[in-house]
């Protein structure tokens, strides 16, 4: 590791049991990531303070002079600082392979694996001493997919395997002493689906059995990315979006909320069917 750098807690990667390194990646090619800064302070346990979203980014989020700090470190390698979010502590950047493989002190490769070709790392990433204690986590290098469908196909003769017993969203909550207090009202929750689809008069019929009324505002999202572009992810988490429960979100019958359903869909040769994934 260079003289005056240190590396990122926690960025560790391995190539994988199944992958091989089969070149190195284009140094021309561009590269987008995230770079996450600490908190200005820890905030309380959950429910010990209400305060509004604006006043948690005041109090909790990111300290504006140790995103100058990140802001001064991309200028030194002619990067592009894209975003900054100083309520989710997150700053965008962009630049070559080659400036970024520099910037943080890793070679990023080609690797090839099962499901296909991807861009990717081993080792650590490293850092300016300087930045040691404010850079938490940088995501975005490594473009291999982190998720998959579990498709099953029906075969004649072999009856289902799964249990017929299923729990509705407020059943599941319930064991789980999820809270009530709360409404809900006016909140956008986003739900990342990993292919198959699905029907309006099917949530049309789940939500009536719920005896939720009106039924929820449903929009469908649709966005069509290289398999090796990282500009998805990033997309999502400015739309705000994120994994979540499904019971979590419809744990409270007779209350209105928006929902979003988001796809991500590949164009990898490797990967013909409308089958999304989503890169961390």
């Amino acid at each position: 590791m260079p003289t005056g750098r240190v590396a990122v807690r926690g960025s560790e990667r391995n190539a994988g049991p199944t992958s091989s390194a089969i070149g190195v990646a284009d140094p021309n090619e561009e590269v987008n990531v995230t770079v996450m800064v600490r908190r200005r302070a820890e905030p309380p346990l959950p429910g010990s303070h209400v305060v509004t979203r604006e006043k948690f980014a005041e109090l909790y989020g990111a300290n504006p002079a140790d995103v100058e700090q990140v802001e001064q470190f991309a200028t030194e390698y002619d990067l592009t600082v894209t975003e900054v979010d100083l309520s989710r502590r997150s700053i965008g950047l962009r630049g070559t392979v080659a400036n970024m493989s520099e910037a943080l002190g890793t070679e990023l490769q080609i690797f090839q694996s099962p499901a296909g070709a991807y861009r990717g790392r081993t080792g650590e990433l490293s850092i300016p001493a300087n930045l040691g204690d404010i850079v938490v986590g940088v995501f975005g290098l490594d473009s291999r997919p982190q998720a998959r469908t579990h498709y099953r196909r029906h075969v004649e003769g072999v009856g289902p395997r799964a249990t017929a017993i299923s729990y509705t969203p407020p059943a599941v909550a319930k064991l789980y002493s999820y809270p009530t207090t709360g409404s809900g009202s006016g909140q956008t929750v986003a739900l990342i689906e990993l292919g198959g689809g699905f029907k309006a008069s099917d949530l049309t019929t789940f939500f009536s059995k719920l005896k939720i009324s009106p039924a929820p505002s449903v929009t469908s999202v649709w966005w069509t990315v290289p398999a090796t572009s990282l500009w998805a992810i990033r997309t999502a988490r400015t739309a705000k979006c994120c994994w979540i429960s499904k019971c979590s979100a419809l744990s409270r019958p007779r209350r209105r909320s928006r929902f979003t359903s988001l796809r991500i869909q590949t164009r990898a040769s490797w990967m013909r069917s409308p089958t999304p994934f989503m890169i961390l």
